[in-house]
């Protein structure tokens, strides 16, 4: 079991679902990856803590009527700062799509989008360092980056996270 107690900086660290019908989604990754919950209060709108194995792996929350996205599923890459890192995002050709702003105690959380149009977040951990388990069962594994233009996103990820692309 591959445990985590911190992640490197401008990796993936948190993966999130937002969906129309949180309690439905749920029941399903119940089902399909025996994730059992931490349900938080109204205060975060009862967002759910995924657990693997009693592990946080991922965040599924319920969109709001009003929010006008699609349900979908959100990379977050831990940075050591929001605002230091959505001013690289700017000056790469992408766009801060919600600015960096604190989610309780728990981190600070920007959403993003690369000059090809893909959505990601960013996650400064305060007290929530993120996933805890990866690459095992019941945990993420993989993430990738769907585009039409691949060089135009690789070039922007490796400029502001500092990655490097291979060809596979």
């Amino acid at each position: 079991m591959t445990r985590v107690t911190s992640h490197k900086p401008n990796r993936p660290i948190w993966f999130e679902l937002m969906t129309t019908d949180a309690e439905k989604a749920r029941a399903f990754y119940q089902q399909v990856l025996s994730w059992t919950y931490d349900i938080n209060g109204p205060e975060y709108g009862y967002y759910a803590l995924a657990l693997a194995d009693g592990a946080p792996a991922a965040g599924v929350g319920q969109l709001r009527p009003e929010d006008q996205m699609p349900p979908a599923w959100t990379v977050y890459f831990g940075v050591t700062s929001a605002e230091d890192t959505a001013r690289r995002i700017t000056e790469a050709g992408g766009q801060v799509m919600v600015p960096p702003m604190d989610v309780g105690d728990v981190g600070r959380m920007a959403v993003c989008q690369d000059p090809t149009g893909a959505v990601f977040g960013l996650w400064q951990p305060m007290t929530h360092p993120g996933a805890m388990i990866l690459n095992e069962p019941g945990a993420m594994a993989w993430s990738e980056v769907n585009t039409r233009d691949a060089a135009a996103a690789a070039a922007f990820y490796c400029k502001v996270f500092g990655l490097r692309d291979e060809v596979m």
